[in-house]
């Protein structure tokens, strides 16, 4: 009798497709930035080569994590205005675009090893994702309600 490996994540992958996302996935194997720019795009600011600028950050490396489902990003970060200090942090962002882990500027590495070593990331994308698209979902029924009162309104 054949031995079924069930991979943990495939169940929420499939629900995550099943609601009509993509997962992350290797976009840009030369640079960190250009992956992110790619994997992010649409979804978030944060990679964008306007944004970068004006924090003075750059990105180092860039890729998914949990077969896809969220997607990291190894930064080096301007610690003062004057761009005179930097730090190493680690940012993690969901399907959405959202922000899940980052540390605060106080917080950040002296360099991206220690940025790499010190990186934990304890959340379940099973829990996590049936909570976000709960949430998300509850939003649309409220907007479609509104919409739908607003509709009534005009017509009389």
């Amino acid at each position: 009798m054949p031995i079924t490996v069930i991979e943990p994540y495939a169940k929420t992958i499939e629900a995550i497709e099943n609601a009509g996302l993509r997962v992350f996935r290797l976009e840009c194997y030369r640079l960190g930035k250009q992956n992110a720019q790619q994997n992010l795009r649409g979804k978030t600011h944060y990679a964008d080569d306007e944004t970068l600028r004006y924090h003075h950050a750059r990105i180092l490396d860039a890729r998914a994590i949990c077969h896809g489902l969220f997607f990291k990003i190894i930064e080096s970060v301007s610690l003062d205005m004057r761009n005179t200090r930097r730090g190493f942090r680690v940012v993690v962002f969901d399907l959405f675009g959202a922000v899940v882990e980052r540390a605060s500027l106080e917080d950040c590495h002296k360099s991206r090893q220690q940025a790499e070593k010190h990186f934990y990331f304890p959340i379940d994308p099973q829990e996590y994702y049936a909570q976000r698209l709960r949430e998300l979902g509850q939003i649309e029924i409220r907007q479609a309600k509104r919409k739908l009162e607003a509709a009534q309104v005009l017509e009389g």
